[in-house]
């Protein structure tokens, strides 16, 4: 069976990494957005802390705990 997990962050790179470590499996797909308000130092640890298989998708600022 193959399972595909979206993950959306926007902070603790180190908690994204063990995160993903616990998820990674040969039929398991993860997507990771962060948030565009994110600052580029912490995207950058983030894809430095998550396994190759993670998916990274395009960025769009997010507006936490509203909606439209």
């Amino acid at each position: 069976m193959r399972i595909a997990y979206l993950i959306l962050c926007h902070a603790h790179p180190e908690q994204l990494g063990r995160l993903c470590q616990q998820l990674h499996h040969r039929d398991a797909h993860i997507y990771i957005h962060v948030d565009g308000n994110t600052a580029d130092q912490t995207v950058q640890a983030m894809q430095a802390n998550v396994p190759s298989g993670a998916q990274f998708i395009h960025r769009q600022a997010c507006r936490w705990g509203d909606f439209h």
